[in-house]
């Protein structure tokens, strides 16, 4: 049997599996990635765990592997503690779920956790840009919107563990209903939730999916322009103020919303730069390297 870290991404839709077969953090060969469509979303864990399990177990079996380390990616807020899911705005369901004890009780092993756009800036960090960055911010757009921070080459969290919670910060833009309770969130107005839901209350018509929305784009409807030149200036904003809050000159974007835009960060870069100007700063906004995987090489990543 081969000694190897387990990483184990649990999104809204898909489990990702990412095996390391080496200790070393800068070795970035020995590694491979199993996904698995589960559904996540409206299910309790008692709902899926086994299947969940069963498809680690095949992973393990297959691969002859012994388990060394298990690193968690969840996009929730949990108990640093004891690993207790406090809050999950998109499954409400897993609140109160220990999946890091069941975990541990299920492989006998050490299980360490962190929240996906955590996970998402060590995996961009070590595997994306192979730590040749010394600070940077991982901001993630997809269903939802968060920030993982690197400064000096390490994770940052904050005394509460919440570091990064960009998607609820008020940005004072709008007034939309946020999941959290809250109105004119970040999260509520640049996520592709929003975007979607935003296309609803203008044109009183539903996209499949955000697919369908950009390809309108660009076959040049009006609407969906002009939600999209808004999406743009409202991105570049919120960048704008991690910038100035954080003084980072990298931010590295990601997330599944992210493939729509990559035609559009020369733009986001252009403006944004052009605000820093003053204050005779300028940031370089760059893709993801990694892209739907960022999360379990950052999974892969975890160290005490």
């Amino acid at each position: 049997m081969i000694n190897t870290i387990l990483g184990i991404e649990i999104g809204g839709t898909y489990i990702r599996v990412g095996i390391k077969k080496t200790n070393t953090l800068n070795d970035h060969t020995q590694y491979k990635i199993v996904k698995k469509k589960i559904s996540i979303r409206d299910n309790l864990f008692e709902e899926i765990e086994d299947e969940l399990f069963t498809f680690i177990d095949m992973i393990l079996e297959k691969e002859k592997l012994a388990i060394n380390r298990i690193g968690l990616s969840i996009a929730a807020n949990f108990d640093r503690k004891t690993g207790e899911i406090i809050y999950w705005s998109n499954n409400p369901k897993w609140e109160g779920c220990n999946i890091k004890e069941k975990l541990k009780k299920k492989y006998g092993t050490e299980v360490l956790m962190e929240d996906d756009a955590n996970c998402g800036a060590l995996g961009e960090f070590y595997y994306g840009y192979r730590g040749k960055l010394n600070s940077m911010i991982y901001l993630s757009i997809g269903t939802g919107l968060g920030a993982g921070i690197i400064i000096n080459k390490s994770l940052y969290v904050g005394d509460f563990g919440k570091a990064g919670e960009i998607g609820h910060v008020i940005s004072g833009l709008g007034d939309s209903l946020c999941s959290c309770g809250q109105r004119g969130c970040y999260q509520s107005i640049i996520s592709g939730k929003a975007l979607l839901n935003d296309y609803f209350r203008e044109s009183n018509k539903k996209a499949a999916d955000i697919q369908s929305l950009m390809n309108k784009v660009k076959m040049n409807g009006n609407i969906e322009s002009k939600l999209l030149f808004r999406f743009i200036n409202i991105l570049s904003n919120c960048i704008y103020n991690l910038v100035m809050l954080f003084d980072i000159s990298h931010i590295v974007l990601g997330g599944g919303m992210v493939q729509f835009i990559i035609e559009y960060i020369p733009k986001i870069q252009e403006i944004v730069n052009e605000q820093l100007k003053i204050f005779k700063r300028s940031v370089n906004i760059i893709e993801s390297k990694c892209n739907e995987n960022a999360g379990v090489f950052g999974a892969l990543c975890l160290k005490e």
